[in-house]
């Protein structure tokens, strides 16, 4: 669980730039069935939200793109990270003026119940998803073991 104030990213890009290539690393991962998941995961999420009195979520494709390019990231390391966040959320400001930006990341579960199950017993992930932000993008991609990365991004 990443969450920052994006005037204080600035000040935190300086220690933390680093790049975020994803070139060439298409054979790493597949999308089967991972749109049908994603839908699954948000409207759980989005549920989940109006159940405890909160607006639903509205999909950022802006927030998609990230999330996508961070899971290949994740993948071509295999490692589950918050690698290079900092930039993520300034680029993301930048393009959407959006004023707080989190994200959430899990891999390994094998349906949208399990990763909504996850994020909901860990306190950081469930203030996430709790937390008065607007729009999201959830991307699910499996690499080639048939493991799913999951990235979700959250801004307002």
């Amino acid at each position: 669980m990443c969450k920052m104030k994006i005037p204080l990213i600035s000040l935190l890009l300086i220690f933390f730039i680093s790049c975020n290539k994803t070139d060439g690393v298409d054979e790493l991962y597949e999308e089967v069935a991972a749109t049908q998941m994603e839908a699954e995961l948000i409207t759980l999420i989005n549920n989940h939200r109006t159940n405890i009195g909160l607006e639903k979520l509205q999909i950022s494709n802006n927030a998609y793109r990230y999330a996508k390019e961070h899971n290949i990231y994740m993948i071509k390391i295999n490692a589950i990270n918050h690698d290079n966040f900092i930039e993520r959320a300034e680029n993301l400001s930048s393009e959407t003026n959006a004023t707080l930006v989190a994200e959430n990341v899990a891999n390994q579960y094998s349906n949208a119940q399990q990763i909504l199950n996850a994020w909901l017993n860990s306190p950081n992930h469930k203030d996430n998803i709790e937390t008065n932000y607007e729009y999201t993008g959830i991307c699910i991609l499996t690499n080639t073991n048939g493991e799913h990365y999951v990235t979700q991004i959250l801004y307002k």
